[in-house]
């Protein structure tokens, strides 16, 4: 009899600690996303430290609703990928603390988007760099002018060789809602 009421009551425990687990998946941060235009999407696959899409055959401007479906399962792969590295928790990047350009590019005749990733301190270091040294024109010199600005990321593309998992890219097809080709910078 006792044990017929201890089961039930394990199972709710059970389920009722499952339901409350925290998830430690972080949503993109749609703000953190800018599409470049056409005219400059080519510039984004210059990396020097991974592949990119090639040949290029042309360029496309993603519209918004086209980023915005993709966002929500490129945070589950990217943490996935972070996920199956080999690091402490307490050192592991989560998808959320990343931010992203996209580029529309024809590959092979098809519409590809191609995204670069590159994680939040590279925006705060840079910021923190451009207020420290604001009156040091020594310091600037330089600097390229166009990343003087706070938001330099949404029109200059990101590129660092090197760097690991603090950089990514990937491509994502529109028409099949697949990413490929997915991978991290090397490291030094």
């Amino acid at each position: 009899m006792r044990l017929r009421t201890i089961i039930p009551f394990v199972a709710a425990t059970v389920l009722v600690c499952l339901s409350q687990a925290p998830t430690t998946r972080e949503p993109l941060n749609p703000q953190w996303g800018a599409v470049f235009p056409p005219a400059s999407a080519r510039q984004l696959l210059r990396q020097c430290s991974r592949g990119t899409p090639a040949p290029i055959r042309g360029t496309w401007n993603p519209s918004p609703d086209q980023v915005r479906l993709l966002e929500g399962p490129l945070s589950v792969l990217l943490d996935r990928k972070l996920l199956a590295l080999r690091l402490p928790d307490s050192l592991r990047p989560h998808a959320g603390d990343y931010y992203r350009q996209y580029a529309g590019v024809i590959v092979g005749g098809r519409r590809t988007i191609y995204i670069n990733g590159f994680h939040k301190t590279q925006v705060t270091e840079t910021r923190t760099f451009l207020t420290e040294h604001r009156n040091d024109s020594a310091a600037l010199r330089n600097f390229p002018s166009a990343f003087r600005d706070s938001d330099y990321w949404r029109g200059v593309p990101t590129v660092v060789c090197d760097g690991g998992e603090y950089y990514f890219g990937v491509e994502y097809d529109p028409q099949t809602h697949r990413f490929r080709n997915f991978s991290f910078n090397g490291h030094a």
